[in-house]
């Protein structure tokens, strides 16, 4: 997670979650196409205080979303952002 934070982001520090878009000239078998990649830190979310299986949950939900064009920049896109993990999460 450090050298593909590094790589991509350009921060020298491990992510939690990092979300990946597919490239738009990604070819695929399937009628729709995929909305990308996601990984998760596993070792760093086993070293985390929160249960393992809602923290990953949260972070499959907030990488989820990244793909679907939210953010966490600007305060007003935050608190758009947490209110629909907040959502989803009162799901599962």
């Amino acid at each position: 997670m450090l050298s593909l934070n590094k790589k991509f982001r350009g921060k020298n520090k491990a992510a939690d979650v990092l979300s990946f878009n597919e490239p738009k000239s990604f070819i695929s078998g399937q009628s729709h196409k995929p909305l990308g990649e996601i990984f998760l830190n596993v070792a760093k979310t086993c070293k985390s205080d929160k249960s393992y299986g809602d923290y990953m949950a949260y972070l499959l939900i907030h990488g989820i979303l990244h793909l679907l064009g939210y953010n966490h920049i600007k305060k007003n896109d935050i608190i758009k952002m947490e209110r629909k993990e907040r959502q989803l999460l009162n799901k599962i």
